[in-house]
């Protein structure tokens, strides 16, 4: 099935007829065979996900934001959901996200109408606290955003929480940031990271901040993935080591 057929308006009330579809993608080929025969009319908003036998990168990104926003206005659909899941890290993994700030950045300009982005298998040489700003300035309507993975640890620095504490205006429906720890070289340095993080939670108190480690576990002969954390709330810690 063309995966575009779901964006279809519907005479019934289901999820198309409301303006809302999800659309998934298990390999570039699934997109590229779905937009070749995409039905003509495409109006409602759209969720995009990656799922886990796929490779993320600034190219695949790029040209599927250019064939989304080239649609026009009109019929160019509202991108509200960007997702990647990592979850796949076996022997035989074809699952990676090589995505990089410049692109992520012109992601978040071209559709602020985003309410949810997850970037999990985040790189921290790749993605940094220049992706969180771009999504947190740029899309007023998120209320989730995550930039997790093994290698993340560091990519968010204390200062994107000192931003966002002092711009009340950027995503003030958000409830819920997902982020890897900090990776400081001293305890000073760690310190001012959580001193920062505490302060937003507390400034932002409809805002659940939750530090996320992910780490690779040898089971049954294979990898697989562990994650696990602590969630912020008003500076307080209500939970440990949740169940993500």
């Amino acid at each position: 099935m063309n995966a575009f057929d779901l964006l279809k308006p519907s005479d019934g009330p289901t999820a198309s007829s409301r303006g809302e579809c999800e659309v998934h993608f298990r390999a570039d080929k699934d997109w590229e065979e779905s937009w070749q025969s995409r039905p003509p009319n495409v109006k409602p908003s759209v969720r995009v996900d990656y799922m886990y036998a796929y490779i993320l990168t600034p190219g695949t990104s790029s040209r599927h934001a250019d064939q989304l926003s080239g649609l026009g206005p009109g019929i160019r659909p509202r991108l509200t959901h960007f997702e990647f899941t990592l979850s796949d890290v076996s022997y035989t993994a074809h699952n990676a996200n090589e995505l990089t700030d410049d692109a992520a950045i012109r992601l978040a300009r071209l559709f602020p109408s985003l309410r949810v982005v997850k970037l999990q298998g985040a790189d921290h040489t790749r993605l940094t606290d220049a992706t969180l700003i771009a999504f947190l300035s740029n899309c007023p309507h998120l209320t989730f955003i995550e930039v997790s993975g093994l290698k993340a640890a560091g990519a968010i620095h204390d200062s994107s929480f000192d931003a966002l504490r002092r711009h009340p205006s950027w995503a003030p429906k958000l409830k819920t940031l997902r982020v890897s720890p900090c990776w400081e070289s001293t305890r000073k340095d760690e310190d001012q990271w959580m001193k920062a993080m505490r302060a937003l939670s507390k400034e932002r108190q409809s805002l659940l901040v939750e530090i996320v480690r992910v780490s690779e576990t040898k089971k049954r002969g294979d990898w697989e993935l562990e994650t696990y954390g602590e969630r912020y709330r008003r500076g307080r810690i209500p939970s440990s080591r949740p169940s993500w």
